[in-house]
């Protein structure tokens, strides 16, 4: 494997990044609700209900580019901002800075299409990959030591080509998991200052796709992953602790032919009894196509798991958020669903979109959701209308 650790080179807002790469296929489709099911006793907010806003929400969009097929990947907050948010969009993979939720300015452009960005301190972090296309599974730093003249640098450079990133709160440390078909993943820890790695951990025959420290200041890392097989893949959930992986019991409907399943998103969400859990988004979609063939929605307390929901066959969950004492999950066919007392329900107002590919809480009245209309990539602002 090739790896570079790298922290002198940058990319100016205003220069061009590099071109390439390419992004999964997108669907469209319909409506109705994707979900059977409900949350048994254990899940997130089982008791109490959601707490959301009593007024209601308002929604802005902004359509972040009007390629036909793109979708906002990854989004996350810009340090030091209340209200300005980074979106990382395919297939032209670029970064955009979103003003008070308006489309601002191009950031920089990467070679693979952006699947992570996560702050850690004054910066953030983009992992870039693509399942079909060697040495993309890369990451990225981002700093604005000037206001208005953010630099993009890379980090750490694989001959990988997927990639995902997560920050520990413990101990200012960045964790990297890269990997691909066909190969073996691997764990990078590395010093949130310097840069520097500090370790490396063999993922052995897993290919990453998801990484969240849990519980919050514990050290323990889960990744979410898809076997390594090149005709058909299984999700899989190792857990990272003192140096030692372990490898979890994610409920999965094993490895079939023509089919990726995968770990889309993890995400800590507040239990009946007010303890973290982690909640757990496994896809399926068609190695061919890129279709949603189903998939389901977990939590865990890292030790049993428990199943949330179950999602319709052509349709599969891309991305979870917690806020609102509840639990959201964002869809394959750009529905927004949240966890109500035990009981599935659909966020009413939203504009229609055809995908949703990330969640962000930018803060406890807004949510800002990620993904495409049939105009493009799209990022639309849900905010509380209570002042």
């Amino acid at each position: 494997m090739r790896v570079r650790l790298l922290a002198t080179w940058c990319v100016v807002v205003g220069l061009l990044g590099v071109a390439g790469g390419g992004c999964g296929p997108s669907t469209s489709g319909g409506g109705g609700r994707p979900f059977t099911g409900g949350g048994p006793t254990g899940a997130p907010n089982s008791a109490g209900g959601a707490q959301r806003d009593p007024l209601g929400y308002s929604f802005g969009l902004a359509q972040v580019s009007s390629v036909s097929g793109g979708t906002v990947t990854a989004l996350a907050a810009v340090p030091g901002t209340t209200a300005d948010s980074l979106a990382a969009h395919a297939p032209l993979q670029q970064v955009n800075r979103l003003v008070q939720g308006q489309p601002g300015a191009l950031e920089t452009t990467f070679a693979g299409s952006a699947v992570d960005l996560v702050e850690l301190g004054n910066a953030v972090f983009a992992a870039t990959g693509n399942r079909a296309l060697n040495g993309v599974g890369d990451v990225f730093r981002r700093v604005e030591p000037t206001p208005g003249a953010p630099t993009w640098s890379p980090v750490l450079d694989t001959n990988d080509r997927e990639a995902t990133v997560a920050a520990l709160t413990s101990g200012n440390q960045l964790v990297a998991a890269t990997g691909g078909e066909g190969g073996a993943g691997t764990l990078w820890t590395l010093d949130g200052t310097s840069l520097a790695i500090v370790s490396s951990l063999s993922l052995g025959a897993q290919v990453p796709t998801a990484s969240l420290e849990f519980p919050a200041g514990s050290g323990d890392v889960y990744v979410g992953t898809t076997s390594n097989a090149t005709g058909g893949s299984a999700a899989g959930l190792l857990r990272v602790s003192g140096g030692a992986i372990q490898s979890l019991n994610l409920p999965s409907a094993g490895a079939q032919a023509g089919v990726r399943e995968q770990v889309t998103a993890l995400v800590r969400t507040p239990s009946a009894t007010g303890v973290d859990q982690l909640a757990v988004a496994v896809a399926r979609v068609s190695l061919a196509s890129g279709a949603p063939l189903g998939g389901a929605v977990y939590v865990t307390d890292g030790a049993s798991f428990t199943l949330v929901a179950t999602l319709a066959t052509n349709d599969a969950p891309t991305a979870l958020a917690s806020t609102d004492n509840t639990l959201y999950v964002g869809t394959a066919l750009g529905q927004l669903l949240y966890l109500d007392g035990g009981a599935i329900q659909t966020e009413p107002g939203l504009p229609a979109l055809t995908r949703i590919d990330s969640l962000l809480v930018r803060d406890a009245k807004t949510l800002v959701i990620g993904g495409q209309n049939t105009a493009g990539a799209v990022a639309v602002t849900r905010t509380g209308n209570t002042p």
